[in-house]
């Protein structure tokens, strides 16, 4: 990003400057923009998850981070404070992820399993770092250029979404794929104090 000089102007001493060639207090203000976002985005999305369930806001904040993530390109390129914007709301948008862990924990996993649960839910960072950084550099490297790297993970982005809201069901007991005997186990042992413990945990 810093090297594409396809934009940017020329100073008075005659020197080229690239638009995305940011200071260390830009780069300080885009990442900590994030952060906020994800901080204050915490406690609406806590309660729209008690009040609606995952399904719906999850969703939603995922479209919204889609929407957000192709639009880097375009608000890198015309105003800093618009990239600011964007990149608070895609920081808002990712709290959903942790409320939704918990939110999955306390209805679909039996008592015994809670840990297991948890494990396999939180390693999604470390996975996405792994193949995100991997395939945004050779995005990068390639001749579509950085750019695609947002474009594609949006569409990607889209694409699994759409596999949640297709495939998520909030209660156990309101699915076919969940036998009598399975919906006896995730139960088992279980209380509304127990599924808010969870959530509160976990966001």
């Amino acid at each position: 990003m810093k090297n594409d000089l396809s934009d940017g102007y020329t100073n008075l001493n005659g020197s080229f400057h690239g638009i995305y060639d940011y200071d260390s207090n830009e780069k300080a203000y885009i990442l900590w923009s994030v952060a906020i976002g994800t901080f204050l985005g915490t406690f609406p999305l806590h309660f729209l998850y008690t009040k609606f369930g995952a399904k719906i806001p999850f969703f939603i904040c995922g479209l919204v981070s889609c929407c957000t993530t192709a639009l880097i390109p375009f608000s890198a390129k015309t105003n800093y404070y618009f990239l600011i914007l964007l990149r608070f709301i895609q920081g808002f948008a990712y709290s959903a992820d942790f409320a939704a862990i918990g939110l999955i924990n306390g209805r679909w996993a039996p008592v015994s399993e809670v840990t297991i649960f948890m494990s396999i839910l939180t390693c999604f960072n470390g996975i996405a770092s792994a193949i995100t950084n991997v395939g945004t550099g050779l995005l990068c490297e390639s001749s579509l250029g950085w750019k695609w790297s947002y474009y594609l993970h949006s569409i990607f982005g889209f694409v699994l979404f759409g596999l949640w809201y297709l495939v998520y069901i909030d209660y156990p007991e309101d699915t076919q794929r969940v036998s009598d005997l399975e919906l006896k186990k995730i139960q088992k042992d279980k209380s509304e104090f127990f599924e808010l413990f969870i959530l509160v945990i976990t966001s």
